[in-house]
């Protein structure tokens, strides 16, 4: 509903899908600011070229931007360079379509983190990746994953899948880059997405705690290694045993 736009909720510049719930990754009808457009490319290229545009022209000052791929999400598309190996390999077409899908949003995910390197924006900028959920075990009924290739899809072997509470519904991975700042590790921590707006806060130098209350916490003494904040990564640790 137009009351709901993102540039009536603190966004300067949106681009998005012109309806809301409408996920057409081939030939997407997408808005710009409220005008609306066809592509006749896929929407996970059409994105990544505007979040591109984004950062060049703001590359001299602070930025944000909110990127949600929608992908991989149904209905699944056969992308043409990414479905036919998949498809060689003996995949069934649901899951060729799926991975295909994948490989396609990690090689613009990769062409977003290249231009921030070429812009020498890399060190100076910190990048978040998560999903909303987990493996999901049925879309359309023409996606449902046989049991040979929910064994293939469900890496994890967790219980469940999305829409589920079990683990395997809420369990999803979260990758926090900082070039040149945070070293490569692996944390094995349990967060929740309320950790990530004080997280950011917290990275900006932006003294939150003192003026809101926030349900989530910060996870820079985590990430940064850092001495003089242990005891903050102390009262993180018991605020998360189950």
């Amino acid at each position: 509903q137009k009351e709901h736009h993102p540039t009536l909720h603190g966004f300067d510049y949106y681009f998005g899908p012109y309806l809301a719930g409408v996920l057409d990754l081939a030939n997407p009808v997408l808005q710009e600011n409220g005008e609306k457009q066809t592509y006749d490319r896929f929407m996970t290229d059409v994105f990544t070229d505007k979040a591109i545009q984004f950062i060049e022209r703001n590359r001299e000052q602070p930025f944000c931007a909110y990127l949600p791929f929608i992908t991989p999400h149904s209905k699944y598309v056969a992308i043409p360079g990414y479905y036919e190996k998949y498809k060689d390999k003996g995949l069934s077409d649901v899951l060729a379509k799926l991975y295909g899908t994948i490989e396609c949003f990690d090689s613009n995910l990769g062409r977003i983190f290249a231009r921030l390197e070429e812009l020498g924006l890399d060190e100076n900028t910190v990048v978040i990746f998560q999903s909303d959920n987990g493996p999901n075990l049925t879309n359309e009924r023409s996606e449902r994953l046989t049991k040979s290739d929910w064994a293939t899809r469900n890496t994890s072997k967790l219980r469940g899948n999305k829409t589920h509470i079990w683990e395997n519904g809420i369990k999803t991975p979260c990758f926090i880059r900082w070039a040149g700042t945070f070293e490569p590790k692996d944390l094995g921590f349990p967060a929740g997405i309320t950790d990530i707006f004080p997280t950011v806060l917290d990275l900006a130098g932006i003294d939150y705690e003192s003026r809101n209350h926030l349900d989530g916490a910060s996870l820079v003494p985590l990430l940064a290694d850092d001495p003089s904040r242990q005891g903050e990564r102390v009262a993180l640790a018991d605020r998360y045993t189950f």
